[in-house]
C-alpha cells in the first residue's frame, strides 16, 4: 500500500497554489488571445443571451459589470439591456491614489479613457458606487472551475473588491473552454455563486 504524502504546511499550500496558478496564466491566456475577433464576439454573445435569462438579472437593478481586455468576454449586449430596461449599471474604475478599483455609475453613452494599464476605463466623472448596494457582479477570469473559484491576473483587485459587494450575486463569465474541472485556490478567494459560459450556466 503506498503511503501517504508529507502533509503540507498552510504557506506551502499556498506558495503551490500560487505557482499552479501563474502556469494557468500564461496557458489559458496564449488560448484566449487566439481565439479570433468573430469568435470572441459570437461566444460573447451567448454569454449575454444566458445571462439576460437568469431570473436574478432580471430581478437587480444594480449591476457591475467590467469593459473586456486581452480577449475577455465582450458583454456590451449586456449593458445595452441594463440601460434600455431602466437598471443602473456600474464599471470598474483604477483609484489612482489607493491603487484599488471603484465602480462608477456609467450612464448609456460614458466616456472612457485609457487606465496607464493598458485597458480602458469610465471616465472620471461619474459617481461611485455603495458598493453594498450592487445587486448583481459580473467577473471576468482567465479561467474558473465548477467551485467557482477564478484564476485572474494576479493583481488581487476583485480579491479586495468582491467582499466588499455584500449582497452581490457573483456571475463569472468566461468562454466555455476557459471551464476546468477544478483550479488552485486560496484562502482569499470568494467564490462566485454562478459561472456563465457560451455553452451553459452553471450555478455553484
Amino acid at each position: 500500500m503506498a503511503q501517504p504524502g508529507p502533509t503540507l504546511t498552510p504557506e506551502e499550500h499556498t506558495a503551490l497554489a500560487r505557482e499552479a496558478k501563474a502556469a494557468f496564466r500564461t496557458r489559458l491566456g496564449a488560448l484566449r488571445r487566439a481565439l479570433p475577433k468573430q469568435a470572441q464576439l459570437k461566444r460573447s454573445s451567448a454569454i449575454c443571451e444566458f445571462a439576460l435569462k437568469l431570473p436574478e438579472f432580471q430581478s437587480a437593478d444594480n449591476i457591475a459589470s467590467y469593459l473586456p481586455f486581452a480577449g475577455e468576454v465582450n458583454l456590451t449586449g449586456l449593458h445595452d439591456q441594463v440601460h434600455s430596461s431602466g437598471k443602473s449599471l456600474f464599471l470598474p474604475r483604477m483609484n489612482k491614489d489607493t491603487h484599488a478599483v471603484d465602480l462608477l455609475k456609467v450612464p448609456e453613452d460614458f466616456e472612457q479613457e485609457e487606465s496607464g494599464y493598458s485597458f480602458m476605463q469610465p471616465a472620471d466623472k461619474y459617481p461611485v458606487a455603495d458598493l453594498s448596494e450592487i445587486d448583481l457582479i459580473c467577473i471576468p477570469a482567465l479561467a474558473a472551475d465548477l467551485q467557482g473559484h477564478r484564476v485572474g491576473w494576479g493583481k488581487g483587485h476583485y480579491d479586495h473588491l468582491l467582499p466588499q459587494c455584500t449582497r452581490a450575486l457573483r456571475v463569472i463569465t468566461v468562454y466555455d473552454f476557459q471551464l476546468l474541472a477544478e483550479l488552485p485556490n486560496e484562502p482569499h478567494d470568494t467564490p462566485a455563486h454562478i459561472l456563465i459560459t457560451d455553452k451553459q450556466t452553471h450555478r455553484v
